[in-house]
């Protein structure tokens, strides 16, 4: 009964609510009517008044041109007016707004009109009161006058006059030209408004108050509508009306130039929304208005429905409570759960994480762990196969993210990053479980019938060494993930070490900058010798950077900066200019002092390290052809090392790139080979001249069973696509003896020499050649 009562007081409370939202929403249907009314009526003034405005300047264009022929049929000499007459009822018939023309003279006679007017009837212009004061202005004035509107019997129509004076050439003025626009034409401007459907009411009025057009009235209105002038009494107070409501009365607001609005009674006494504005060229106030019963009639419409809606939503809300009863648990508990979980996934979210945080703080005592797990490679894996197969790659990845850390609270943050919360637990335990959930990884997935082996990175912060919130164990966490990712060991733990290498590295950034134009950059070379006899076949270029501030900067350091920041790609014409002229030169030192058969291999080649970037950036093949060409290496043969994350970037780019080079006889060496993702297939489609094994392997050849079968296997893949190996990083004797058993046709590394400059390389060939 508790939860009955409960319920119909909710239901009472939302009856009571929705009682005044309709209140509200009247209330504010009643200011959008305003604003709405408001708009119209001022979108309307403003299109009245440029049309107005154009229409009397084309009419004054066209009196002036019409003046300017009549003068020189000699009109005003009153010699042929036939052929007058005969063009101005041309004019007249191509202009159907205007109800007749006629000049007269400076007396106010007209003495030539066209056809359709009786001049019998016609009046003295000047002698009338309705036309002398326009038709005195028109005399003084060069520029088009109205009259007040008026029946002229002659035509048997009311007209709104205009007239323009006609001078001659020196200035003297010979009379006016005088037209008229017919106020109830279907082709007058200002019947055919739109507007005026919605009510709106059309007022243009002269600056000695007579109206000059009002719309919406009958014929049988016109005489007292525009016989008269508003009433003094009414002006004064439409003035007190407008002074009261805009700070301006009627003479001050002629000089605004913008549209005014203003609530004011008519001459009925209805109240009317008028917005007005004023043109100061004829003199004209242009008035738009909507009567303000009919914003009522607007609102009583509003409110019609919005009683309906009311009425009907609170029938449909006593039904709706009754289900709602019975739904409101289950509901809440899917909501609840949406909310704070990751759909795909099913793992709890970050929002999750922030609301149980504390919680988590406090039942551990604050003693924790923070693992921030990011997949390698899983965009590039995403871009290749699609993002269905990154979703189910993404699922699975949670599987086992579940069945490697049972007791924490597994997160995904969204894309491929996973937290992992666990209690404390040892270094060691970490590791351990660290390891246990890569190798877990490691396995293939199957997927749409394709095999996925996938590896993560993983940073790991611990509370409350490392700090106690969980946005600064987060940000540490992160920063120990990207150190894992850069020196591909899977797992790192964040220490103080690491807050000062990422000042280092902005550090590093800084100088970068300019290191190019300090001249800081130079380059080193480290031989690569034949497998079986270990002889100098060739050398590699190796960068290195010697900054006045933070002295000598490992390239590991310096390089992926200037790959983010775009500097690699004029870090690396001068690597490739200057290893070309280098490279000349030891050979032209050794060639000077040495029999030319002895001193060097008839192939001495120069290996450059090409940034993935640089190969792809706009222009790169006409750069080194060009350089090829300057330096004219004659029998040095360049070898340019890409490695396999060129592929994963832009594949048919990079082959284009790369067939091209090869016809310039460049060889292509595959460097850092099996740290990558690529297939054999893609591999078997490129110009690669030669595989290059990585020092991470040839390392622990010596201890490593796995890493001994993997360069066998990368030699045998060579041998098979008929590609020469070279493995780099060869620092003993040992490794070298198991790389020429396996079948390896090149070495480079410390056992044979450590980088040298140019000296020490001409220094070193002299000895090889004694």
């Amino acid at each position: 009964m508790k939860n009955s009562n409960g319920i119909w007081r909710t239901y009472g409370f939302i009856l009571i609510v929705s009682m005044l939202s309709a209140m509200l929403l009247l209330y504010l249907n009643w200011n959008q009517i305003q604003r709405d009314a408001r708009s119209e009526i001022k979108y309307a003034n403003n299109l009245v008044s440029r049309s107005t405005e154009l229409l009397l300047q084309k009419n004054e264009s066209f009196l002036r041109i019409i003046g300017e022929r009549l003068i020189e049929l000699g009109a005003y000499n009153q010699s042929n007016l036939s052929e007058a007459q005969e063009l101005i009822n041309k004019e007249l018939a191509d202009n159907q707004e205007l109800a007749g023309f006629g000049l007269a003279t400076i007396t106010g006679e007209l003495f030539l009109t066209s056809s359709s007017i009786d001049q019998n009837k016609l009046p003295n212009l000047l002698e009338q009161p309705e036309t002398r004061e326009s038709f005195i202005r028109a005399l003084n004035e060069d520029k088009l006058i109205l009259g007040r509107t008026l029946y002229l019997e002659a035509l048997n129509q009311w007209l709104i006059p205009i007239r323009h004076r006609l001078t001659d050439n020196k200035g003297k003025v010979l009379g006016v030209m005088a037209s008229a626009f017919k106020l109830d034409s279907p082709n007058n401007i200002w019947s055919n408004y739109h507007f005026t459907e919605n009510q709106v009411k059309l007022s243009i009025v002269r600056k000695d108050m007579y109206r000059q057009y009002t719309s919406n009235i009958s014929k049988s209105q016109y005489e007292d509508e525009y016989s008269n002038p508003f009433p003094l009494a009414y002006i004064e107070q439409f003035d007190r009306n407008l002074k009261q409501q805009t700070g301006n009365n009627i003479e001050e607001f002629k000089t605004q130039g913008k549209v005014t609005l203003v609530e004011a009674e008519d001459l009925s006494g209805e109240y009317q929304l008028y917005a007005i504005t004023y043109n100061p060229i004829h003199e004209l106030f242009i008035f738009t208005a909507i009567p303000m019963k009919i914003l009522y009639t607007r609102l009583l419409s509003a409110f019609s429905w919005i009683f309906i809606l009311l009425i009907w939503f609170n029938i449909i809300l006593y039904f709706l409570f009754r289900i709602n009863s019975r739904l409101h648990k289950s509901s809440e508990v899917e909501l609840a759960f949406q909310a704070r979980h990751d759909l795909l996934t099913n793992l709890p979210n970050q929002r999750y994480l922030v609301k149980k945080f504390k919680q988590w703080q406090n039942q551990n005592d604050g003693i924790f762990s923070i693992l921030f797990i990011d997949l390698d490679n899983f965009k590039s894996c995403n871009d290749l196969h699609g993002h269905s197969v990154g979703d189910k790659i993404l699922q699975e990845v949670a599987n086992r993210i579940r069945k490697s850390f049972i007791s924490g609270l597994n997160i995904r943050r969204g894309g491929d990053e996973f937290t992992v919360l666990l209690k404390d637990t040892s270094r060691q335990e970490l590791e351990r479980l660290c390891q246990e959930f890569n190798t877990s990884l490691s396995k293939p997935m199957f997927i749409n019938n394709s095999e996925f082996s996938i590896r993560a990175s993983i940073g790991i912060s611990n509370s409350p060494t490392h700090g106690t919130e969980l946005e600064e164990l987060l940000r540490k966490a992160d920063m120990a993930m990207y150190e894992a990712k850069r020196l591909k060991c899977n797992v790192f733990f964040y220490s103080n070490e690491l807050e000062q290498r990422t000042e280092r590295i902005a550090d590093i950034e800084k100088e970068l900058n300019n290191a190019l134009q300090k001249n800081e950059f130079s380059l080193v070379y480290q031989p690569q010798v034949d497998a079986i006899n270990h002889e100098i076949i060739g050398i590699e270029a190796l960068l290195r950077w010697n900054n006045e501030n933070l002295g000598n900067v490992p390239p590991d350091e310096f390089i992926p900066l200037a790959e983010s920041t775009g500097l690699i790609i004029d870090i690396g014409y001068f690597v490739i200019e200057t290893a070309m002229k280098e490279t000349l030169e030891v050979c032209q030192a050794i060639k000077a002092t040495h029999d030319k058969t002895k001193c060097l291999p008839n192939k001495f080649r120069i290996s450059i390290n090409i940034s993935v970037r640089q190969l792809l950036s706009k222009g790169f093949y006409n750069s080194f052809n060009s350089l090829l060409k300057q330096n004219n290496l004659g029998s040095v043969e360049v070898m340019l090392e890409v490695t396999e994350s060129l592929f994963i970037e832009d594949l048919n780019k990079a082959r284009s790139i790369l067939e091209l080079i090869s016809q310039l006889n460049v060889g292509i060496s595959l460097d850092d080979f099996g740290t990558g993702y690529s297939s054999l297939s893609v591999l078997n489609k490129l110009p690669i001249s030669e595989l290059k094994i990585d020092k991470s392997f040839v390392q622990d050849i010596l201890t490593s069973t796995q890493d001994r079968q993997l360069i066998q296997s990368i030699i045998n893949l060579s041998k098979s696509l008929n590609v020469p190996v070279i493995a780099e990083g060869v620092e003993n004797g040992q490794q070298a003896k198991f790389l020429a058993e396996y079948g390896c046709d090149l070495f480079q590394g410390y056992h044979f020499s450590k980088p040298i400059d140019k000296l020490g390389l001409i220094e070193l060939l002299e000895r090889k050649i004694k």
